[in-house]
């Protein structure tokens, strides 16, 4: 009898140490965070984070400021500003050692409009960005769709779909102190006022609307957001940098329009009146820019380019600066066999609406881009080439977020990257021009657009817009 009393004696000491034991890792039952658990809800001046426990305490930053330290696994931060970006990084940490880290991305909710009266655009879109050094986690919300599925993109690269009622997305293979870029695209239909107006546009440039399917027609709408995960906790090695010009930090925004081919031939055909009518044009060989995408903004090929820079001196107001430039085209004379070179027209290109203000910085910039070796005639009547078009609204915030909101026509091929300032220039060697150049590394891609039919650049301006919302954070 003694020995089974001090059996169950031993069994229960041992019972309450486990259960204690594992009530202990119940709550820090893996030592990072996973961002399945990491749940968040926004309203217009508040948002919710809970978390899973790994750890007896926390401690939260908003927008790099101390915020609170708390032993529960969830927040509430209140009286925020009505759709305004915040960061909101979460230390774990267990008998006061850092565990792990979270930093999410998101927007609070704008003010609920009558949606009768709001058109269909993305000024509602709220992209959350959630991550650590090994995962992230991205949810979309709002994006206009008239299908049941988004097409998902990681790094301009298409990577599956995503059901329009759970528009979130996991990611485990990422590397730590890299930067990301992940966008969910819908499309939409043209709506009936939409349809009525091309057709007018089509009968006013004396075109058959009975030549195009206006069904056919669709517009797209990508929410995107840029994100860099976290630093492992090792120190990573730097290499040599050469600092920037300019000491005061802000990002510079550079969009680039080129055209992907060489050399190519184009004869433009418009049905006209409802029959197929040859244009006639001096010419139709053109040179292009012969280039792919490129993100680090090397190459010096392009059709057009702007540059919007945001710098936010210690203690004054933002400055906002803009600079625009354009290539030649060149064009093979039918008859001389000549190339003749003409400019791009620039006046269309310009920025406006500037607002600079000491926490942040707003600014329009306007491209409209033509050219008159695209020029075609028929019947007497030249027809002016549609301009290579793109309109963007930028707001960049001093705690170093942004959000640029636009449309861009679908010819040529469309391109934006960022880079933040002072940021780091280095050295390397080109093995394909054998030189030395120094380049940007910390230059990030936005979005990559292709071309969608070279015709919409000489023939009718019909075609879908693609609209733009690019949210992330620039330092």
């Amino acid at each position: 009898m003694k020995i089974i009393i001090r059996v169950l004696a031993i069994v229960s000491v041992l019972t309450i140490i486990l259960i204690s034991g594992f009530n202990i890792r119940l709550s820090a039952n893996y030592d990072t965070f996973n961002l399945e658990e990491v749940k968040i809800n926004q309203s217009t001046n508040s948002i919710k984070v809970s978390w899973g426990n790994i750890g007896d305490e926390y401690h939260v930053y908003l927008d790099g400021e101390f915020y609170v330290t708390t032993s529960d696994n969830k927040i509430t931060l209140d009286n925020l500003l009505v759709y305004n970006p915040y960061e909101i990084k979460i230390e774990a940490k267990e008998e006061k050692e850092l565990i792990d880290t979270v930093v999410i991305q998101t927007y609070t909710n704008k003010e609920v409009n009558n949606k009768d009266e709001v058109p269909i655009n993305l000024e509602e879109g709220i992209s959350t960005g959630i991550f650590t050094s090994s995962a992230a986690k991205v949810i979309f919300e709002n994006v206009p769709n008239d299908f049941d599925t988004y097409t998902l993109y990681k790094d301009n690269v298409e990577i599956g779909v995503l059901k329009k009622n759970n528009a979130s997305y996991v990611d485990l293979d990422v590397e730590p102190d890299t930067a990301y870029r992940y966008s969910i695209v819908g499309t939409v239909k043209l709506t009936k006022k939409e349809k009525e107006e091309i057709t007018e546009q089509l009968l006013d440039d004396e075109i058959s609307p009975d030549s195009v399917d206006l069904d056919e027609i669709k517009n797209e709408f990508e929410l995107a957001r840029s994100i860099k995960t976290l630093k492992e906790n090792k120190a990573n090695a730097v290499s040599a940098a050469i600092d920037y010009d300019d000491p005061n930090p802000g990002v510079t925004f550079v969009y680039t329009t080129f055209i992907p081919m060489g050399v190519f031939e184009y004869i433009p055909y418009v049905p006209l009146l409802g029959f197929d009518v040859p244009f006639t044009s001096d010419y139709h060989v053109y040179k292009g820019d012969d280039r792919g995408f490129d993100p680090y903004v090397i190459s010096s090929d392009y059709r057009t380019r702007t540059w919007a820079q945001v710098n936010f001196p210690e203690n004054r107001s933002s400055v906002v600066r803009f600079s625009a430039d354009a290539s030649a085209t060149s064009g093979k004379h039918k008859e001389t066999g000549k190339w003749k070179t003409s400019a791009a027209d620039k006046s269309g290109m310009h920025i406006s609406s500037k607002i600079e203000q000491f926490n942040k910085a707003e600014f329009t910039v306007y491209h409209d881009a033509t050219n008159k070796l695209h020029e075609v005639k028929a019947f007497g009547k030249t027809y002016k080439a549609p301009g290579i078009t793109y309109q963007y609204r930028a707001t960049v915030y001093r705690t170093g977020s942004f959000q640029i909101m636009g449309y861009h026509d679908r010819a040529p091929n469309h391109e934006m990257s960022f880079s933040p300032m002072p940021g780091e220039k280095h050295i390397r060697y080109n093995t394909s021009t054998k030189k030395i150049e120094v380049i940007d590394t910390t230059w990030r891609p936005l979005f990559q657009d292709k071309l969608e039919g070279f015709n919409w650049l000489i023939g009718p301006p019909v075609y879908g817009q693609k609209n733009i919302s690019e949210q992330g954070y620039w330092k």
